[in-house]
C-alpha cells in the first residue's frame, strides 16, 4: 500500500500517553481559535469595505480625494470574501481534528482512568 502523501498521523495502533493526547487536543484547539480570528478580521474588513463604498456611492464622500475608488474596493472585497471562504474551510477542518483528538484523549480517560503519566 503507497502512500502519495505524507501522512502526519501516527500509527494509530501505537500507544499515545495522555500528555500526547492532551498535548493534541490543545494544539487543534490553538488552530481553531487562530483561523477564527482570521475570520473575524475578514468579516469587520468586509463591513468596513462596504460601508465604505455605500459612502462612495452615496456621493457624501466623491470630494475626498484619498478615498478609493469603487472598482479598487471591489476588488479588495473578492480578495477578502476568498480568503474568509477559504478560512471557513479550514475552520471546518481544524474543528473535526479538534474534535477527534477530543474523542481520542476521553477515550483514552475513560480506558485508563485519566491518571496515567507520562
Amino acid at each position: 500500500m503507497s502512500h502519495s502523501h505524507i501522512n502526519t498521523h501516527t500509527d494509530p495502533s501505537a500507544p499515545r500517553t495522555q500528555a500526547q493526547l492532551e498535548s493534541a487536543v490543545a494544539h487543534h484547539a490553538s488552530t481553531v481559535d487562530h483561523v477564527q480570528q482570521d475570520i473575524d478580521l475578514c468579516v469587520n474588513l468586509q463591513s468596513r469595505l462596504q460601508t465604505e463604498r455605500a459612502a462612495l456611492n452615496s456621493g457624501v464622500v466623491a470630494h475626498l480625494m484619498h478615498w478609493r475608488t469603487t472598482s479598487e474596493i471591489d476588488l479588495h472585497l473578492k480578495e477578502i470574501t476568498a480568503k474568509k471562504a477559504d478560512r471557513e474551510s479550514m475552520l471546518i477542518e481544524a474543528k473535526a481534528s479538534l474534535d477527534k483528538a477530543t474523542q481520542e484523549l476521553e477515550d483514552h480517560q475513560r480506558r485508563f482512568g485519566g491518571d496515567e503519566r507520562a
